[in-house]
């Protein structure tokens, strides 16, 4: 085979091919789940609390959010605001168990753990994968 026969035939199509395979791989970046200084725990009662999530760029407007106690398999879930923000309702829950954060919009999202505790800037557990 001759090296203009290579070039026409093996080489301009794989070079059209990996060009069309390039251009049509867009970006895909997954976005951090938010940290603790977005999120509290607010303690309704003895054995209920409610999870907040502050304004942020993490969470799409309208995704889909899952507050879910990993120790006692209780979860609630509700709606992202228009801010990204968004507030539990109340779900069982005790000082020093696992919360997982999970939200998603469009098959895009993450999740994220917490571990539960009273007021503000909760600590992040990483047993769960970010």
């Amino acid at each position: 085979m001759k090296a203009r026969q290579v070039i026409t035939r093996v080489m301009l199509p794989g070079l059209a091919l990996w060009a069309i395979l390039w251009a049509c791989n867009t970006p895909s970046i997954p976005m951090p789940p938010p940290g603790g200084e977005i999120v509290s725990f607010i303690q309704e009662d003895t054995d209920h609390f409610r999870f907040q999530v502050d304004a942020n760029q993490y969470i799409q407007p309208g995704a889909e959010v899952t507050v879910k106690n990993l120790d006692r398999s209780v979860w609630v879930g509700g709606i992202a605001e228009t801010d990204g923000s968004f507030l539990s309702e109340p779900f069982a829950g005790a000082p020093g168990e696992i919360i997982q954060l999970s939200f998603v919009k469009d098959g895009d999202g993450g999740a994220t753990c917490f571990i539960l505790s009273v007021g503000a800037d909760p600590i992040e557990d990483p047993r769960c994968g970010n």
